[in-house]
Order: C-alpha cells, then structure tokens, then sequence
C-alpha cells in the first residue's frame, strides 16, 4: 500500500504543482511531518482510533468524572479504576468475544447481495485476493483488475479511475 501511495502522490503533486502554496502546505504538513495519516498505511489494524477513544470517554464520565487531576492523584486513580474492572471480570462478567450486528448493517448487506456484484478472486502465496465492482457496475473486466492492480498510471485522473473503478482487498 506504502508503493500505491507514493504513487499516487507523486501523480497528485505534478498534477496540482501550479498551486503553490497548497502543495507547499501539503507537502510540510502532511507528505513530510505526518507521513503516517493515510488509510492502508497500518495493514490489517483499525482504520480509527474509536476504540480507543471511547475506552477515553468510560474514563473521564465515570472514573474522573471529567475533573482535571494532578498527576499523582490520577495515578492513584488508575489504580483504583483497574482493581475494580479487574475484580468486575473475576465475578463473571462476561467479555464479548463476537461483535453484535445491529439491524441496519444486515439490512445494508441485504442489500448489497441483492445487487449481484460479481467478485472476483485470485489465489496467491500470501492469502486470497479479492476483487469489487465499485459504484453501479456488477462485475470488473480482467483488464479493469489489471489497471487497478498494476500501479501503472500517468496521471492522478488515470489513478483515481482505475484505483477506485474496482476495489481490492487482500494481498496483492
């Protein structure tokens, strides 16, 4: 995904280089500073933080109660919050082990299914690769997957219409 990006910004760069100022901002901000931002960087990890940042809320609502704490007295209070979750999970509680599926992800994926997307698959190595249709088209042609797979683009327009023409996933 790394070889994709950098590709990709490259084609991005030269076709937005008349916009200065922008692609000097771009470049300090984001290609240089926080190289790290962009989906696909992290493979196979959480594409967010939600997680994480709803773990952060549990705490400030319920353990500090959103009170602002010297260091010391959080400390104590971080010990305090593990020995109670810990001893919650000694009686019983019970972890989840499988996420719930609410109605409206069935739902969604109903629909899906019902429109007849033709994936494609390809066997490698590694694992299994698969291949989607993006948009209202129901199948990908062999060149289509080609185009998006091979990383042979001249111009950012060229990549964005054959990256997001057929979405991959898998190793490739």
């Amino acid at each position: 995904m790394t070889s994709i990006f950098e590709k990709a910004k490259k084609l991005f760069i030269k076709k937005w280089q008349h916009e200065e100022a922008f692609i000097s901002y771009l470049n300090e901000m984001w290609l240089t500073s926080h190289a790290t931002w962009y989906e696909g960087f992290f493979q196979n990890g959480p594409s967010t933080n939600n997680a994480l940042e709803s773990f952060n809320l549990v705490i400030k609502k319920e353990e500090t109660l959103r009170e602002k704490m010297p260091l010391s007295r959080f400390t104590t209070q971080c010990f305090n919050m593990i020995s109670g979750w810990s001893q919650q999970y000694s009686r019983g509680k019970q972890i989840i082990t499988e996420p719930s599926i609410e109605l409206a992800e069935w739902t969604q994926a109903y629909h899906w299914v019902k429109q007849k997307k033709d994936v494609s698959t390809k066997n490698k190595s590694n694992g299994c690769c698969y291949y989607l249709p993006a948009g209202d088209k129901s199948a990908s042609s062999a060149e289509e997957i080609k185009q998006a797979t091979q990383c042979r683009w001249t111009s950012f327009d060229q990549f964005s219409e054959r990256a997001f023409g057929v979405w991959v996933h898998g190793h490739w």
